[in-house]
């Protein structure tokens, strides 16, 4: 909803060749979307992942109740809405442990 409501959305377009599917990979259409994914990866220089939208949502799930869990005992990662994923579990981690570090003195 958010990406609606802002004034303006700013987007890169890269077109890239047309990929045309081997005998082997139209008779695999699992082969077929792998190696779909990897040229896409290639041409925009992100990772290949296997992950869908229920992994984002257990993601955000298992975030959401360790942060309410971390925020009955006292703690709070102001960060979290905002960071990315590996940065939020360094960081959190560090925080967690100088909170603690803290209460314990």
């Amino acid at each position: 909803l958010r990406l609606v409501t802002q004034v303006y959305n700013k987007l890169e377009v890269v077109y890239l060749e047309p990929y045309h599917p081997s005998e082997e990979e139209k008779a695999d259409a699992r082969l077929y979307a792998d190696n779909v994914q990897k040229a896409i990866s290639q041409a925009s220089g992100l990772p290949v992942t296997n992950l869908g939208y229920k992994d984002k949502l257990q993601y955000h799930d298992l975030m959401r109740k360790q942060y309410e869990n971390l925020h009955k005992r006292g703690f709070t990662l102001p960060f979290l809405r905002y960071t990315k994923p590996d940065v939020i579990l360094e960081q959190g981690t560090e925080c967690v442990k100088s909170q603690m570090k803290r209460k314990s003195q």
